[in-house]
């Protein structure tokens, strides 16, 4: 049997068939243990006890995510700054323009108190050039967006916001400003219920 030969157009210039083999994916260098497959969709955990993140590997639904970050990027349980953009974290799409939503669902409502949002804060990003400055965090009670905590002025890489306990169908951060004025960048996002 003879080898196939790419088909040529009209004007003698080949092309390739319609159906071509799948591109293999580039792979990011990994540091560390494997965070949970980020995809978009929810991942398969074992179930959340007392204490734990409520929110690690539930499904994030973010208003734009930029270039090669994950939606689900800054659910994946690694608040290392250093790991940004090379396995971890999410950042905006839209350069300069504010606010920003990051929204993550619970499976159930729960009873959430407390939350912990960590932004950009590296050696190379210091969060009090890149991080979040101005934000709130919203939890959806009754299928309404309420604001538990509201932080202006932030230069912190990590803040925790403690509030009364709300039962939330979901959480959100709604970035208002960042130090450079320019993205909207999470490393991680956790609550929990005490």
């Amino acid at each position: 049997m003879a080898a196939r030969r790419p088909a040529r157009d009209g004007e003698g210039r080949r092309h390739r068939a319609a159906h071509r083999p799948p591109r293999p994916l580039h792979r990011r260098p990994h540091h560390g243990p494997l965070p949970p497959r980020r995809t978009g969709r929810r991942t398969s955990l074992t179930p959340k006890g007392p204490g734990d993140n409520l929110l690690l590997g539930e499904q994030a639904t973010p208003s734009s995510t930029n270039g090669s970050f994950s939606p689900c990027g800054a659910v994946d349980g690694d608040s290392n700054g250093d790991h940004w953009s090379t396995t971890t974290g999410w950042n905006d799409g839209t350069k300069s323009a504010f606010p920003d939503t990051y929204a993550v669902a619970l499976p159930t409502p729960t009873t959430l108190a407390r939350t912990v949002t960590t932004t950009l804060d590296s050696t190379k990003y210091p969060a009090p050039k890149y991080g979040l400055r101005d934000f709130d965090v919203q939890a959806q009670v009754s299928g309404a967006w309420v604001t538990v905590a509201s932080i202006r002025g932030n230069t912190a890489g990590s803040v925790t916001s403690t509030f009364p306990p709300v039962q939330a169908s979901a959480v959100q951060i709604v970035a208002l400003d960042s130090n450079d004025h320019a993205y909207s960048r999470l490393v991680e996002l956790a609550a929990y219920s005490s």
